[in-house]
């Protein structure tokens, strides 16, 4: 077999090249990118959330509310871009999760875009959304810590302690293992 069937000839090489060089550039998703994320909260010594109980959060029906509101369930936070493929593929999840752990956890979609309530409302729109949804929150977003991929989640135990943060999609079966994770350790 030649080069040019396997490679489809020079133009689909000279491509080829290009993603190979840009994956090693900044700002590319790679695998030398990937490990340079800080490490999540160990799941054995969770770290203490930094007085997130007073953080404020606008709902699309126009309440505020703040997470101490929710106090006494584990918190499933997951903060989106209602713009973003990622982000709208974590909808889905965000229901299922709270249909299947809805009397012990509560979860909290937070739409980070600037465009606010008309942005989220359309994201949502004939999807039947069981969880909490709001916006504005960029303000929220840099109270919990930045952001390098999102959708990112923070899972917060009953008492307001981080659990474990998750950058980026992941599958639902993961998302559900950390919570079953933390019913197991009795958290």
């Amino acid at each position: 077999m030649s080069k040019k069937t396997i490679f489809g000839g020079a133009k689909a090489a000279a491509i080829l090249l290009a993603a190979v060089l840009a994956a090693g550039q900044p700002g590319c998703s790679s695998e030398k990118n990937r490990e340079e994320k800080p490490p999540a909260a160990p799941a054995a010594r969770p770290s203490r959330a930094a007085d997130l109980s007073g953080v404020e959060l606008h709902a699309l029906d126009g309440r505020t509310v703040t997470i101490s509101d929710y106090s006494g369930k584990i918190l499933f936070v997951t903060f989106l871009a209602t713009w973003q493929e990622d982000s709208k593929k974590m909808i889905p999840i965000l229901n299922e999760i709270q249909r299947k752990f809805g009397k012990n956890v509560q979860v909290l979609a937070i739409a980070t875009d600037r465009q606010g309530t008309p942005a989220l409302g359309t994201m949502l729109a004939g999807r039947d959304a069981r969880f909490d949804a709001f916006c504005d929150g960029e303000a929220a977003a840099r109270e919990f810590g930045s952001a390098r991929d999102l959708p990112v989640t923070y899972i917060l135990m009953r008492d307001g302690t981080l659990y474990k943060r998750i950058d980026g999609l992941t599958r639902q079966k993961q998302y559900e293992e950390y919570i079953l994770e933390m019913y197991r350790k009795r958290l």
